[in-house]
């Protein structure tokens, strides 16, 4: 229903068809305006916002939900937040506005987030010989606490260096598996095969 003043009229009617009606006057009031626009780098996102209330009022708190399972509530009107995603997809990021009577207003933008978990290793290597995997391309830079490897051949290593070496001693080929954490306790994992001469 679009804001302004009604007349609401409610008619009762009974089973031998005697009726009565009455009237109330009701009124309408308009929603705060909300738009959300993002901007993405390899980092993070950054939302812009602009708010405004309904007339006479004046917005007191925005939620923004970014849509993979964390949320904030901010004080007052809202122009920029940041928010780093940690895993690759699609996002549907909500921002909901409200404002001194009480009224709420929301807007939603949808984008995709590319990177997550990623690193760099040769495709073959001698047994025997030191095998150098780099994750320092992994998505969100800077906010990553934990590199988790699994080398496939029952050995790993975890830790905040985003390198790591590693000698197989037996020929084969071996699934390689790097899980990343981040400082909300949020994972992203890629698995990648190395065939050992």
């Amino acid at each position: 229903m679009r804001a302004g003043s009604y007349l609401v009229v409610v008619t009762a009617t009974d089973s031998f068809g005697d009726s009565s009606s009455a009237s109330a006057a009701v009124t309408v009031s308009p929603r705060p305006q909300v738009t959300v626009t993002i901007a993405y780098t390899a980092a993070t996102a950054t939302f812009a916002l602009t708010e405004s209330a309904t007339t006479g009022n004046f917005i007191t708190s925005v939620a923004i939900d970014f849509g993979d399972g964390t949320s904030v509530q901010l004080s007052g009107p809202v122009l920029s937040v940041a928010h780093a995603y940690i895993a690759a997809g699609t996002y549907t990021a909500t921002a909901v506005a409200t404002d001194s009577s009480g009224a709420t207003g929301s807007a939603s933008t949808v984008f995709s987030v590319s990177g997550g978990a990623s690193f760099t290793a040769p495709s073959t290597a001698a047994k025997n010989t030191v095998v150098s995997f780099d994750a320092s391309a992994s998505l969100p830079l800077g906010q990553i606490v934990t590199y988790a490897w699994d080398f496939g051949d029952g050995s790993g290593a975890s830790g905040s260096s985003s390198t790591q070496t590693h000698p197989f001693s037996l020929a084969g080929t071996y699934n390689v598996r790097l899980t990343i954490t981040d400082t909300s306790g949020r994972t992203s994992t890629l698995v990648k095969q190395i065939t050992i001469t």
